[in-house]
């Protein structure tokens, strides 16, 4: 019988294609369908996504035809198509051929295939001129996704910023959000779901080459989604090809949704290091700008026991005005220090139990520097430039431009510099400023001289090169930390990143939870806790007036109480904490803040073998509203960070405990309260907007 269904799909498909080859203008539909889903394509002038149907879930996932290919080309947006008369289809897989009628020298050519319960598009744009032409895809275009119900129901699960899940409505100025791929979106997926169906549809964008691109989505009563490629350039006479995209159906909520994710990354994720034993118990990061006894007490008061590193840029690349940024101010002391000063520092430090490491910043690099002076003796320019042909400036009125990793000759003198200051300082890890940050008119290049596929390439891509050629010339136990996360496939080049999203979250989601850390737990991941000049201060210090230095910093103007709470939100997602000394924070008359920083960073170095755990669970399923849980699991025991959302005290019954934990023993880590075991399931009192970490001693399977 099922044989039979099959055959008849297949008849079906071959009907729907008869006439094709007469090369008639007239509407003409497309069908794939198998025992789980069915997509409907219809072509009257443009082709539309008519009809994708769950047939085990028995639910229409869209509600309205829409344009499943949006091509944005020299001569306007495309509106009416020829199609090709040698368009086909088989039992699982259709060819289909659309020449834009505004633009008759480009063809593009969708293939969509059916396997399972996943329906997979491919796109590629040919050009028959002598002329490159730029154009602007977005494929897949989905419109008036409403999983059979739409409105409250309708759930989505965002990976833009640290995640968000959500099923209120979203839209930028009445249209969708768009976001880029990198630091903002670092993961390519997105996930819509119904709870009352407990069913859902992923749609992934297979991309491995970290190619620049924007996600966008917005949802009023039902939802739009897609992914745009900008100006893209197909050269004359050539094919362009772009990442293929796949719908894929699931049971459950967004667990399942992104367990399909990273069954795809799998296939092609390979970090290029190891991380390397002692990162693994690291979770406090500070950043020194000098060495002193104050700053060792400082630690010891603080940040004693916390798995403690610290960075600096005193040395910067290890020559004056070698090329570093900080060379274009020209008032840090740091600049011309000797490097036997630094060296002493180091191993004040290393000898007070903390590694050491470098800051660096190849992209930004300083106009009357050694590497530009090398830069003009060749005859080159390796700055980033604008669509203006003008160069990229870090800030106004400072000689510090942004430079491109493309040219393979900057690669190298970057790599050759790393090399000598390793000789010289034998450093234990290097933090990259400003990479790992993909930003339109900032970071992407359209110098016509470096070789670019202009401008497809995202900046991403040349950091990847330049770390290989760094990983050439170093150690391999030597750590890479950039400043930015980058993305799924930049992760591959890393070792550690930092977020700012728990500070800086681009919305108020539902829970503050950071889903590329739990995706990507073979990283560590550390949350930037930055003090700045507050900007009442910052006021009446350029209004002449007299301000106590205390009054320049906080953290991004809260107060006390709210940056303890954000502090909380790290322990909950179980990231370590960036900051920088303790002293900033004293002066601005918030000690409890630093005393915070090492309270949760001693919580999980004395429980790292959870906090490194290679399958943490996010936001498992608690037992009250407004109360959400991480489970962190090490081989014999594991930690729940549990966070309490609700204005108001919860109370009872918090969560249900997994199997192996009945009849252990249950101990509590952040003092707020003594929980207690009642059969399987964990009974506790979590104050209003607090956190609750139990530690469960596993019994043996």
């Amino acid at each position: 019988m099922k044989q039979y269904h099959l055959f008849a799909i297949s008849c079906l498909v071959a009907l729907l294609f008869s006439d094709l080859h007469a090369g008639e203008t007239a509407s003409r539909a497309f069908t794939l369908a198998n025992e789980n889903l069915e997509a409907r394509f219809v072509f009257d002038g443009s082709l539309k996504l008519e009809k994708l149907t769950d047939i085990q879930g028995k639910m229409s996932l869209t509600g309205q035809p829409a344009e499943i290919l949006r091509l944005d080309t020299p001569n306007g947006m495309a509106r009416a198509y020829r199609l090709e008369a040698d368009s086909k289809a088989d039992s699982n897989r259709v060819l289909i051929k659309l020449i834009p009628e505004k633009a008759s020298h480009l063809k593009a050519e969708l293939e969509f295939e059916l396997s399972g319960a996943r329906l997979t598009g491919r796109l590629s744009i040919s050009n028959s001129s002598p002329e490159s032409v730029t154009v602007t895809p977005t494929f897949p275009s989905l419109q008036g996704i409403t999983m059979g119900t739409g409105g409250e129901d309708l759930w989505y699960c965002l990976p833009h910023g640290g995640g968000m899940l959500d099923n209120r409505p979203f839209m930028s100025k009445d249209r969708a959000h768009s976001a880029q791929y990198g630091d903002s979106v670092p993961m390519q997926f997105m996930d819509f779901y119904s709870r009352k169906k407990s069913r859902g549809m992923v749609v992934l964008c297979l991309d491995t080459q970290a190619l620049h691109k924007l996600f966008l989505f917005g949802k009023k009563s039902g939802i739009e989604a897609g992914v745009s490629y900008p100006d893209y350039c197909v050269g004359g006479g050539e094919k362009k090809s772009f990442p293929a995209f796949a719908i894929q159906l699931h049971d459950g909520d967004w667990h399942r949704g992104i367990e399909v994710y990273q069954d795809w990354v799998k296939g092609w994720h390979k970090p290029v290091a190891t991380k390397c034993e002692w990162l693994r118990k690291c979770f406090l990061w500070e950043r020194l700008y000098s060495f002193d006894q104050a700053e060792l007490n400082e630690k010891e008061r603080f940040f004693s026991n916390t798995g403690h590193i610290t960075d600096s840029g005193k040395w910067y690349w290890g020559e004056a005005k070698y090329g570093d940024f900080y060379a274009g101010f020209g008032d840090y002391p740091m600049i011309n220090v000797d490097p036997g000063v630094f060296k002493a520092d180091m191993r004040h430090f290393r000898e007070a139990g903390s590694k050491m490491g470098v800051f660096l910043s190849p992209g930004l690099t300083c106009t009357n520097s050694l590497v530009f002076a090398k830069m003009r003796r060749q005859k080159q320019d390796w700055s980033i430039w604008k669509q203006d042909s003008l160069p990229i400036f870090y800030r106004p009125n400072v000689s510090v431009v942004r430079t491109c990793f493309f040219p393979p000759d900057f690669r190298q003198a970057m790599a050759d510099r790393v090399k000598t200051l390793y000789e010289e300082l034998r450093y234990d890890f290097i933090y990259w400023d400003c990479l790992g940050y993909s930003v339109e008119g900032a970071n992407r290049c359209y110098h016509p001289g470096h070789g670019h596929a202009i401008p497809c390439e995202s900046p991403l891509a040349g950091q990847m090169l330049f770390y290989e050629e760094a990983r050439k010339v170093l150690p391999k136990n030597i750590p890479f930390m950039t400043e930015f996360r980058g993305g799924d496939v930049y992760s591959q080049y890393i070792e550690g990143c930092i977020s700012h999203l728990i500070v800086e979250q681009p919305r108020e989601s539902v829970v503050p939870i950071d889903l590329f850390r739990f995706c990507f737990p073979k990283m560590k991941h550390f949350t930037m806790f930055p003090y700045v000049q507050s900007s009442a201060a910052e006021k009446r210090k350029k209004e002449g007036n007299s301000i106590d230095d205390g009054e320049l910093w906080t953290l991004k103007g809260k107060e006390t109480k709210a940056a303890l709470a954000l502090l909380d939100r790290v322990l909950f997602n179980g990231e370590a904490v960036w900051t920088h000394r303790p002293e900033r924070w004293i002066k601005a008359g918030q000690p409890e803040v630093p005393e915070r920083m090492g309270q949760i960073a001693r919580v999980m170095a004395e429980n790292w073998e959870a906090f490194d755990s290679l399958d943490p669970k996010p936001l498992v399923p608690t037992e009250q509203e407004g109360v959400f849980a991480n489970y962190f699991p090490a081989e014999k025991y594991g930690v729940f960070a549990i966070l309490n959302l609700r204005s108001e005290p919860a109370a009872g019954r918090i969560l249900k405990l997994p199997d192996q934990t009945t009849g252990a023993s249950i101990r509590e880590l952040w003092g707020n309260c003594q929980p207690k075991m009642d059969g399987r399931h964990l009974n506790a009192k979590i104050p209003a907007q607090g956190l609750l970490v139990v530690r469960i001693e596993l019994c043996e399977k």
